[in-house]
């Protein structure tokens, strides 16, 4: 005999609770790549929590996304930054040198095993 089958649709959606936007500070740190000046990364602990209820509305009243060109920041603002957050020139000064020569290569061929050499300021 004919055997049919039954198709069935399933409705399914996706809903979002609360969400959390959270603002964190900018840090001295000591990632290699960064070829000029100090380098810069997100403190651990945020500084400010804003929460959303409403996800459509922020969606249709956040800024747009930044071009990846826009993202790059200068080693002098960098360093204004790391002042203005109340690091010294000292500071800054050691922790980049220290960071360059982490990245040179010993003349045993091998590369370095990279330190975490951060300094916090709150």
């Amino acid at each position: 005999g004919d055997s049919t089958s039954a198709e069935f649709c399933v409705a399914s959606s996706v809903s979002f609770g609360t969400i959390e936007i959270r603002e964190h500070a900018m840090v001295l740190g000591d990632n290699p790549s960064t070829s000029h000046g100090p380098s810069v990364e997100l403190d651990w602990e945020a500084m400010s929590t804003t929460t959303i209820d409403n996800l459509d509305e922020y969606e249709s009243t956040k800024p747009p996304p930044r071009e990846m060109n826009q993202m790059a920041m200068p080693s002098d603002l960098r360093t204004k930054v790391l002042i203005d957050s109340g690091f010294s020139m000292r500071e800054i000064r050691e922790i980049t040198a220290n960071r360059n020569s982490l990245r040179k290569k010993p003349s045993n061929g091998k590369l370095p095993t990279l330190l975490k050499l951060k300094i916090f300021k709150k």
